[in-house]
């Protein structure tokens, strides 16, 4: 039960701190989205050892079987939404985020001849 608890905990906090993250103004504004997926693949793979230790006793070869590929399944799961959430949130955003940084920052041929073209 402590380990269960200290892993709710972590991704209650976790969570809490995805959205304190600004999502206009920041520079990390692009994590914002992987947060909660991170969150996720953490907290399956982590459960996995706490939920074993707990369901070992009640467990015949065949439900270990099935435990273990449950868990296989969640955690490529967890993992593709990483992927996907990367992809088409966190990646178009950090795009953004680079071309408007590029847009105030003088290039180096600019500063160095002194004049812009």
């Amino acid at each position: 039960l402590g380990y269960g608890g200290a892993l709710t905990l972590a991704c209650m906090m976790i969570r809490k701190a995805a959205m304190l993250i600004d999502r206009d103004r920041s520079s990390s504004a692009f994590l914002r989205p992987l947060v909660v997926p991170l969150t996720a693949l953490l907290a399956v793979s982590a459960s996995y050892k706490v939920m074993l230790v707990l369901m070992t006793p009640f467990f015949s070869k065949t439900d270990r079987l099935a435990y273990n590929w449950t868990f296989v399944i969640l955690i490529l799961a967890a993992t593709l939404w990483v992927i996907l959430t990367w992809f088409f949130k966190s990646a178009p955003m950090l795009a953004s985020l680079e071309s408007a940084g590029q847009g105030k920052q003088p290039s180096s041929d600019v500063a160095a001849s002194g004049c812009p073209h």
